[in-house]
């Protein structure tokens, strides 16, 4: 009988211990999400560290080596699939969330990460129910306007036809309206005299109005084949020298196809520009190109357009002729502030039966534009374009084939506003060097838009 006491008293003891453990754990879990010791909690600050600089590749490391031995941690989960996400690693992101889940079945950071995923592999049934799962929990306002964005993408990615309109008035002024040449004077060898400089030297302000509509018919599934219409109708005013208005219009149809990552389109335009008030230039081009989305903050893009350009005024009767290009732009987010976009092309244009000098050319351009956010609706924006143009044939007064050097410099602000409508003002520096100084001139231009999506 004592024998059984003391069993009975042992195994109670045991009982109470087990009890005691039980609720230590959960009021550690509780407090500290996980119940880890201090190495693997550095470990894990690494990890974030890592994870907060970009460094995805570097945190997913470290959070995926030392796994088994964190499958209770919380934080050491989500961040596993943060980092998961970041590299398209998306099913062991998923699996990451779903563990978060089980040790704590509310939580919405989680459920909102696997809804997103669900997006973004087009799984949009599941990320519909699960966005609309997270609408019916106290959540906070902005990320309750969030979830409702997602849900709108989620039913226009379910429509076949798309209309988006740009409409943008502005003013601009422009210090050298003629391209007058920079010196007074300049030397023709064929002649071996200098001549004056009579191209005038002034300055105009102009009223500008723009209007582009895209147009997007999507054949069978979406995110396969689709049917683009693009137009654009561009008009700017001078006010003192009404010759030099410009009114451009253009029209590109085309078919695109989207599989994964890539985007393949193949374009025709027509394109016709009045100079003044009289017919100056159209175009007929077919432009193919092939977009990669290496990730959601990496995009390369190649084009080629092969162009037939037809003058249709006296000013510029002789200068028929095919223009060739092929494109480079690479679109990079470095951070969630900071955008930058490079680009190179090459250029070529040929003359169909004229004796005019200053029409076959090959060029080389490069170009850089950068963005930084300030905040959500304010932005800094800078752009460099730099050619270097090389003319074939030898210049009948210079006795030399001409060559330019074509620099341009800006800096531009952009103020969201009120009811979609935006503000952007820009100033810029230009300045074309060439051996031929008739041809060397420089000017610096502004402009003031206000601009609205539809």
């Amino acid at each position: 009988m004592k024998k059984i006491f003391i069993l009975l008293l042992f195994y109670s003891i045991l009982n109470a211990g087990n009890n005691s453990t039980e609720l230590h754990s959960s009021r550690s879990n509780l407090k500290n999400y996980s119940n880890i010791n201090k190495k693997e909690d550095q470990k894990l600050k690494r990890a974030i560290y890592y994870y907060k600089n970009g460094k995805y590749e570097k945190s997913y490391e470290v959070l995926n080596r030392y796994l088994l031995n964190n499958l209770k941690n919380i934080k050491w989960q989500y961040y596993l699939g943060r980092s998961a996400y970041k590299l398209g690693k998306f099913e062991e992101a998923i699996s990451a969330f779903e563990r978060v889940l089980m040790l704590e079945p509310t939580n919405i950071r989680a459920k909102l990460e696997i809804a997103k995923i669900y997006f973004e592999t087009k799984k949009l049934d599941k990320s519909k129910n699960l966005f609309e799962e997270i609408l019916k929990e106290n959540i906070p306002v902005q990320v309750k306007l969030n979830v409702k964005k997602y849900l709108k993408a989620i039913e226009k990615s379910r429509k076949k036809s798309f209309l988006k309109a740009i409409a943008v008035v502005g003013i601009s002024y422009d210090s050298n309206v003629n391209n007058s040449p920079v010196d007074e004077q300049y030397y023709i060898p064929k002649l071996q005299i200098n001549l004056d400089n009579t191209v005038t030297y002034d300055s105009d302000y102009a009223h500008q109005e723009i209007l582009i509509l895209n147009h997007l018919y999507d054949i069978g599934n979406p995110g396969g084949f689709a049917l683009k219409n693009n137009f654009l109708f561009f008009l700017k005013t001078m006010e003192k020298y009404s010759d030099k208005n410009i009114f451009f219009y253009s029209y590109s149809p085309a078919i695109s196809y989207r599989k994964n990552k890539y985007l393949v389109d193949l374009a025709i335009g027509y394109e016709r520009m009045f100079y003044g008030s009289n017919p100056y230039l159209h175009t007929f081009y077919f432009s193919p190109s092939l977009q990669y989305m290496l990730s959601k903050t990496f995009m390369y893009k190649i084009s080629l357009k092969f162009q037939r350009k037809i003058p249709e005024s006296l000013l510029n009767k002789d200068r028929d002729a095919n223009f060739y290009e092929i494109f480079l732009s690479i679109q990079k987010k470095l951070s969630n502030k900071f955008f930058i976009n490079p680009t190179i092309s090459y250029q070529q244009e040929r003359k169909i039966d004229s004796v005019l000098t200053n029409i076959d050319l090959d060029a080389i351009a490069l170009g850089l534009g950068t963005v930084y956010k300030f905040t959500e609706d304010k932005s800094f924006g800078l752009k460099l374009l730099y050619r270097d143009i090389k003319y074939k044939d030898i210049d009948s007064l210079y006795g030399t084939k001409r060559k330019d050097r074509y620099y341009n410099f800006s800096i531009s602000f952009t103020k969201k506003m009120s009811k979609g409508f935006i503000f952007q003002g820009s100033i810029g520096h230009i300045k074309n060097y060439s051996n031929h100084p008739s041809s060397a001139y420089k000017k610096s231009y502004a402009n003031i838009n206000i601009i609205k999506e539809f």
